[in-house]
């Protein structure tokens, strides 16, 4: 038995680590260390109820290359939260296109039909994947994968309410604009703001990234703030992050300096790097065909 991942965020190259564990993506450090836990007692060859070796082989290769990832990377604030980050990117990108995708299963399809209590769904649904989510190996895919499709449905409604709200907010500001005064906005995160840019002309990219993290959870709508962040990660030759980061900041404020710089930074720099590569000799693309096996789709390759 062969199979890959194809539905959910992984159709889009994302791994989707909170369908592997199955929580929330409203989902908490402890919440996280205790599903993991769980799976991990049920998967273990020690603990293993498995009836053969093969059985048990097959388990402990679930919970080492699969299992433990997703929670190397769930288990940390930094690296959860970046993921978040890149999941209600790609539901604002789709909310924006109209939602318009291929829906595959019941549940997802139940939950984006819904019409009120969306967050409270969601949670039963996802509560009823995963009880028995590692009960049976031959279908730990089918579960992820529902779980992921169901991640990425309600990632797309979250981002969709959010925008109708912010055009309500918007209009609002219109209507009553003669009647207010205006006032310059001051950041609630600007004591951090201003930690992350002394850190950024030190070139200490890392403190910068990290007071900047603190930042955005203070002021989640400031262009200026993921400007900046899509600028440290690109000066640390992180560019995918620094997409992410940048094309937020654009959408937010498209005039704010800030997303201007870091928009030209990241051309400038796409640019140099396909220079670089068209002066090379090409070379014999890698092999990217997966390996043979019941998981040679999830592990023959790198995560995206």
């Amino acid at each position: 038995m062969s199979f890959t991942l194809n539905q959910g965020l992984f159709q889009l190259n994302i791994t989707d680590d909170y369908a592997v564990l199955g929580v929330s993506l409203k989902a908490s450090g402890q919440e996280i260390r205790k599903r993991y836990l769980k799976i991990a007692q049920r998967l273990h060859p020690d603990t293993c109820k498995a009836k053969t070796n093969d059985e048990k082989d097959l388990a402990n290769q679930v919970l080492a290359k699969l299992v433990n990832p997703a929670y190397e990377v769930l288990s940390k604030d930094k690296t959860r939260t970046e993921e978040l980050i890149i999941i209600k990117a790609i539901g604002e990108r789709l909310a924006q296109e109209g939602g318009k995708m291929s829906i595959n299963f019941k549940s997802s399809k139940d939950l984006f039909s819904a019409t009120e209590q969306v967050d409270l769904m969601y949670e039963r649904l996802l509560v009823s994947l995963s009880t028995n989510q590692y009960q049976s190996l031959e279908t730990v895919a089918s579960k992820i994968e529902q779980i992921s499709e169901l991640n990425l449905v309600y990632a797309i409604i979250s981002a969709s309410q959010k925008i109708k709200k912010q055009e309500q907010k918007q209009q609002r500001e219109i209507n009553s604009r003669p009647q207010q005064t205006i006032l310059q906005k001051i950041s609630p995160a600007a004591n951090n703001l201003n930690r992350a840019k002394q850190y950024m002309q030190n070139n200490n990219y890392i403190q910068a990234v990290s007071e900047l993290q603190e930042a955005l959870k203070l002021d989640p709508d400031s262009s200026t703030i993921y400007g900046l962040l899509g600028i440290a990660y690109l000066r640390q030759n992180q560019l995918g992050m620094a997409r992410v980061y940048i094309k937020k900041a654009y959408e937010i404020d498209p005039k704010n300096p800030v997303a201007i710089e870091s928009k030209n930074e990241l051309s400038k720099t796409i640019s140099h790097s396909q220079q670089t590569t068209y002066s090379k000799t090409p070379e014999k693309p890698p092999d990217k065909s997966g390996g043979g096996g019941i998981f040679g789709g999830w592990f023959g390759g790198k995560k995206k």
